[in-house]
């Protein structure tokens, strides 16, 4: 193992010879056998150790290891404890991604470096999760080896490549009982969809290595030709481009280069999005893809307009809890019953799910971006945007709202609850939304 961390690191000039790097360590077997290799290979290793109190007695336990191990091995070793159900209720993420942005956050304030323990294991999960949810190029190369600071010197290593090298070391390391979950939608693919690829062929794991090298060799050569392009298209009137410029560009460019006018306004990427102005660059007219952000299209020029009324302001999110009915969002005010299943009136089943189906911290919160839910008795899952058009004018669904849990989005306002949280006969506490 020690040799492949070395020519990857090697192959992505991650560090120069005797550079210092901050590793994220959880304790864990990856992040463990990462900062031990580093060491071995003559770096000069730190270490950052997040509590992020979400397992109890489980993540005090975690610290202590990472204490003594960084404490045996040499290591200057950082903690910081944060508050991820606190920032998960007040931005309306899910636990799990909050956490990630809490994590990232204070990675991105270290000196240097970092080195995360992403191993190849890691970087299919994440491709077959991106496939899952829909995805372009980007997406399928998973999570790249080099990204600004953040390296991943492991990132060509196995997991059971991992596994070996600790045993060898005799290296103890702790582990993440949720990981052993199948309630996260990675865990299910770890446990369940990768080891039947490696039924179909054992050399799976390196036949995606070499397929993601080059989807990302070919990736960076677009993304190349689009930033140049962005620069060729953008004028020097601020927030407008040549639309004549932009029609004539290939479409895998082309795309490319509406993804980075939408981030360069402050609008998150979509493929519907860059199709919605694709095509008013070829035909003209007006899109309005958030609050109060337009785009304009006339003269042969793509304009950016912002107007003074931005409802995004008011977007927040709460957490519904079954000691509280009323709710304050935007400017209305919600009401959540929490009834046993023999109360509940059946012509109100549109506004009914069933409570006990949540998987953990159910929120009441704004639409967010890529929003999608499976709603009772469908075979397809639907857009929560385009739900909300054909329910609501544009004025009215700016304040509409959804419920989601842990794996997304169960409840959507006027158009019903997901299959997966239906009632049915082993019913026996409902979520009833009833608009105050």
């Amino acid at each position: 193992m020690l040799l492949k961390v070395k020519e990857t690191i090697k192959k992505y000039n991650m560090l120069k010879d005797d550079e210092q790097t901050t590793v994220a360590l959880s304790g864990g077997a990856d992040s463990t056998a990462l900062a031990l290799a580093l060491k071995k290979l003559g770096y000069e290793v730190m270490a950052v150790h997040i509590n992020h109190h979400l397992r109890g007695e489980e993540s005090d336990r975690d610290m202590k290891f990472c204490e003594e191990f960084c404490e045996k091995n040499n290591i200057h070793l950082d903690v910081f404890h944060v508050d991820v159900l606190e920032y998960a209720q007040k931005t309306g993420l899910s636990t799990e991604t909050a956490a990630r942005e809490l994590r990232y956050q204070i990675f991105e304030k270290c000196n240097g470096k970092v080195a995360t323990a992403h191993n190849l294991n890691d970087c299919v999960e994440t491709t077959l999760f991106n496939l899952s949810r829909g995805t372009g190029l980007k997406g399928v190369c998973g999570i790249p080896p080099v990204r600004d600071n953040f390296i991943r010197p492991l990132a060509d290593v196995t997991r059971e490549e991992i596994e070996i090298f600790l045993r060898e070391q005799n290296q103890p390391f702790v582990t993440d009982s949720t990981n052993n979950s199948d309630d996260y939608t990675r865990n299910k693919i770890r446990h369940n969809l990768l080891p039947e690829f490696l039924k179909i062929n054992e050399n799976f794991l390196e036949n995606y290595k070499r397929f993601r090298d080059n989807a990302s060799e070919d990736s960076a050569y677009l993304e190349k030709l689009a930033e140049d392009a962005f620069c060729e298209v953008k004028i020097s009137e601020e927030n407008s481009y040549n639309a004549v410029k932009l029609n004539n560009l290939p479409s895998a460019v082309k795309h490319r280069v509406f993804g980075k006018v939408l981030n360069a306004n402050d609008v998150e990427t979509s493929r519907e999005r860059v199709l919605e102005l694709d095509n008013i660059c070829n035909n003209g007219g007006k899109i309005n893809p958030k609050g109060n952000t337009y785009f304009v299209c006339k003269n042969d020029t793509l304009i950016c307009k912002k107007t003074g009324n931005n409802c995004e302001n008011f977007v927040k999110s709460v957490e519904i809890s079954e000691n509280i009915s009323l709710y304050e969002i935007f400017d209305r005010t919600v009401k959540l019953v929490i009834e046993d299943i023999g109360n509940v009136n059946k012509n109100f089943t549109n506004n009914v799910l069933d409570y006990d189906k949540i998987i953990r911290t159910a929120t009441l919160r704004g639409r967010n971006s890529g929003d999608k839910i499976r709603l009772v008795n469908r075979e397809f899952t639907s857009d929560v945007k385009k739900l909300f058009s054909s329910l609501y004018n544009e004025e009215t669904r700016k304040n509409r709202l959804v419920i989601a849990d842990e794996e997304g989005v169960i409840f959507v306002e006027g158009a019903g609850c997901a299959e997966r949280c239906k009632i049915d006969k082993t019913t026996k506490r409902v979520l009833i939304f009833c608009d105050e």
